[in-house]
């Protein structure tokens, strides 16, 4: 998690009890007795709620500008996918037909990637 890669962080939690930091009936303790000092009741006490990235809304409003780039025909075929299908849900998802967002942002981060490191299966280049 972003919060717990605070090198300042890393540096203070080495120093203290193992005790403090793992326990078997509650996880994060120290982090929370932390917070039960610094933080109003209202936040300590409420219950667990996750993020999601709105990936599904960038692609559909076009905010991820690598994806008109990468949703052609030459990078899907450079990793060996079939653009018709991917490019039919990429103008479902745009037009708003469906909602295509995990599926269209793990080929694009493949897409991506592949790209970035010139594989290219076509060529027999990895």
């Amino acid at each position: 998690r972003v919060p717990l890669l605070d090198l300042a962080l890393l540096r203070i939690s080495e120093k203290v009890n193992g005790n403090l930091i793992l326990n078997r009936s509650k996880t994060k303790l120290l982090l929370r007795e932390v917070a039960k000092i610094r933080l109003p009741k209202e936040i300590v006490s409420a219950p667990k709620s996750g993020f999601t990235a709105p990936i599904p809304v960038w692609l559909k409003e076009n905010k991820i500008e690598p994806a008109q780039r990468l949703f052609k025909r030459e990078p899907l075929q450079s990793i060996g996918m079939n653009p018709i299908p991917v490019l039919k849900l990429w103008n479902e998802h745009i037009s708003g037909k469906a909602n295509h967002g995990r599926r269209l942002w793990t080929i694009l981060s493949l897409v991506d990637w592949a790209t970035r490191h010139n594989y290219d299966l076509r060529n027999g280049i990895l």
